[in-house]
């Protein structure tokens, strides 16, 4: 019986070993990269301008002044290891207030070429949305109106399976006083800069036989106990 219960636990060793222990660290290369906004909410769609562009504006300001504008630079190139946070680019928010309505959200669209333990794909139409909010009341500040701009929170906006190796893109959130948030806030008549943070997420995929001698193993291990349970109450 000890015999036994050393190989169950053996083989479920075995197998999570097997599972976990092939995931690793890879270079990844992106080139290429193009960003659009798309998918625009808004009150009045004629005050809208920009769709398609990196640059949106709404609003019909006073005579000499400014649109409200969604702003995205993105970076030329990028070459990071998988698991570390990057900046996709720098996302900036003009927030002025005038006649019309306020944008209520837009999807930014990333376009680029992945080069990933030397496999080339073609990542494309991978979104990441964006909503607004106007927000009023005490705040420390001579003025409390302001925006705020929300991302939700870290989520995975593609995935690629190469390799043996699940590849996925997830969006961290804004960088803002050294620190990743998932909101943004922008006085009236101000504007702000962030960078907009990701990561490559890296999981090995398991093998059909990898995965059944994982099963195996557990239910081994859940017989096992079954079995010590039934032994002490005969001896009881």
């Amino acid at each position: 019986m000890e015999f036994r219960k050393r190989r169950v636990i053996q083989i479920t060793c075995a197998a999570l070993i097997a599972f976990g222990g092939s995931a690793q660290a890879a270079t990844i290369n992106m080139s290429l990269i193009q960003s659009a906004w798309g998918n625009v909410v808004i009150g009045n769609p004629n005050t809208l301008s920009g769709v398609g562009t990196n640059v949106i504006t709404w609003n019909m300001p006073p005579v000499d002044g400014d649109h409200s504008a969604f702003h995205f630079d993105n970076a030329a190139t990028l070459s990071m290891p998988t698991n570390t946070a990057f900046s996709l680019g720098e996302f900036t928010y003009f927030n002025y207030p005038a006649m019309g309505e306020d944008l209520d959200s837009a999807d930014l669209y990333i376009n680029t070429v992945l080069n990933i333990d030397g496999t080339v794909v073609n990542a494309n139409s991978m979104s990441v949305p964006f909503t607004l909010q106007p927000i009023s009341g005490n705040c420390g500040n001579p003025n409390c109106n302001r925006d705020q701009i929300k991302l939700t929170g870290t989520q995975s906006i593609g995935t690629f399976n190469i390799g043996g190796m699940e590849y996925s893109l997830d969006i961290m959130g804004f960088l803002t006083d050294g620190k990743i948030k998932s909101v943004l806030h922008v006085f009236d008549n101000d504007q702000s800069t962030a960078s907009l943070m990701a990561e490559f997420r890296a999981t090995a995929i398991p093998e059909p036989g990898t995965l059944g001698l994982l099963l195996a193993g557990f239910a081994g291990l859940a017989w096992n106990k079954r079995r010590s349970l039934a032994v002490r109450r005969q001896n009881h």
